[in-house]
């Protein structure tokens, strides 16, 4: 296995994982990793139970919550550990919004493929406020587009129509023909009928866009939420009915953006803004649904990335297809760069903000005595 542990028990409440004497990895003086021989994974579930080991001392690690950094942060010299908060830098866009763009239903479908609803939608979200209702104010507002992190990155993608403006948002609105009702409390469709969205997410996902829907209602636009289960989430999203979507944006880097065909991909799980679309695509016009032109940029943007034969055609094309992504907005982005927040004990040695969130536990060490 090119894995640093082996699985020796797997239980209800735990995995007990063994150093895979095998592993390929050694240190710079040539010792072999991981350095730990027992590796055990306590499933505690989150609330009192899990408060409780931490502040009594029976755990080296754990993920925490944002919120739940002033509850360990003064508790770090009474109980033995330290609290870390880094950023998980390949997660741009928690949570992110997905209209459907390919949606066929004959009033709403237009409706969504009019770059000024989509640009009205994300000039009326408050970024600020997710970020500091969800994040504790540690993440960045911004547009969900590419890594701040990456060579190709044009620091206006990431505030492309994410200024938080209700006045230019119902503007746009207003362009588009989509009147307020006699009550003045949501718009109208072309069909007379009240524009409500069928938002559909998983629960965990649910609490990060419940602003949302208060910030929408400012211009008008209902909100009413589809909680389900993940295989019924992701069912849905096959089925190209589904209003609206939401997921997080996790490979936004260099390599995982090329890795996945640009990124954005409207068929990929955490993207589906137009999922027969893609299909189109991949099958040469024999399957799926054709794009609109404005669309059918996108996919010649990232087949010229992808084919790039040097490093100015990679640039060239890669900034392009992002230019084109920072333009139309098929997916409207919230609060990027989350922060990533863990308890570590003071004997658990060697546990960088580069290795977190179980990454590189081969170099993980314990520290037996710890000095007072």
């Amino acid at each position: 296995s090119m894995n640093p542990w082996v699985v020796k028990e797997l239980a209800a409440d735990k995995i007990v994982l063994e150093r895979n004497p095998y592993f390929w990895a050694v240190d710079t003086m040539g010792n072999q990793l991981p350095y730990i021989d027992q590796h055990l994974q306590f499933f505690t579930g989150a609330g009192q139970a899990a408060e409780m080991k931490l502040l009594a001392g029976e755990l080296d690690y754990a993920d925490i919550d944002v919120g739940e950094i002033p509850i360990y942060k003064p508790e770090e010299a009474k109980a033995g550990f330290r609290v870390i908060t880094t950023y998980m830098g390949n997660e741009l866009a928690w949570p992110n919004v997905v209209p459907n763009l390919s949606l066929q239903d004959p009033v709403l479908g237009p409706i969504f493929r009019d770059v000024r609803f989509r640009r009205a939608l994300s000039l009326a979200i408050d970024r600020q406020e997710i970020n500091d209702f969800y994040f504790g104010g540690l993440g960045v507002p911004c547009q969900n587009t590419m890594n701040r992190d990456n060579p190709l990155y044009k620091p206006e993608w990431g505030q492309a129509w994410a200024e938080y403006d209700v006045d230019e948002a119902n503007r746009l609105l207003d362009e588009m023909n989509l009147p307020w009702d006699a009550a003045r409390q949501f718009r109208l469709r072309p069909d007379g009928q009240r524009l409500s969205i069928i938002f559909e997410l998983e629960e965990w996902s649910l609490e990060s866009c419940e602003p949302i829907k208060k910030q929408w209602e400012k211009i008008g636009v209902e909100v009413q939420w589809k909680v389900q289960g993940e295989a019924v989430y992701f069912e849905r999203i096959k089925t190209n009915e589904g209003h609206m979507f939401s997921w997080t944006t996790w490979a936004n880097n260099s390599e995982e953006l090329y890795a996945k065909e640009g990124a954005m991909t409207p068929g990929s799980i955490d993207t589906p803004w137009g999922v027969p679309w893609e299909e189109w695509y991949q099958s040469n016009g024999q399957a799926g649904l054709e794009p609109p032109d404005w669309a059918k940029q996108y996919f010649e943007y990232r087949q010229k990335w992808m084919h790039a034969r040097n490093e100015q055609e990679y640039i060239r094309w890669g900034q392009a297809l992002f230019d084109w992504v920072a333009e139309y907005i098929p997916v409207i982005g919230t609060v990027g760069y989350p922060p990533t927040p863990v308890v570590v004990s003071n004997r658990l040695r060697n546990v960088m903000p580069r290795n977190i969130g179980m990454y590189e536990t081969e170099l993980w060490m314990l520290q037996l005595s710890i000095a007072p």
